[in-house]
């Protein structure tokens, strides 16, 4: 058995997999970050409601309030 053979071929497989790792970090990388933009757009979607719908409930409690104040 050549054992200086298997070493280089042991130490090929070895840099193969380191990268395969790489390879793979930079996709998941490249996943997270999607990720991670998408769910801020769904954010602001919902927080630009919210706001929305805030500013429409103030609107409401004020002439609300000029209408008992006009009662008086």
């Amino acid at each position: 058995m050549n054992f200086e053979r298997v070493i280089r071929q042991l130490h090929k497989t070895e840099v193969l997999m380191a990268e395969i790792q790489l390879r793979q970090l930079d996709f998941q990388k490249v996943g997270t970050v999607a990720y991670m933009r998408e769910s801020m757009q769904v954010h602001e979607q919902r927080m630009a409601h919210i706001d929305m719908r805030l500013a429409s409930i103030t609107h409401k409690l004020g002439l609300l309030g000029g209408y008992f104040k006009g009662q008086n």
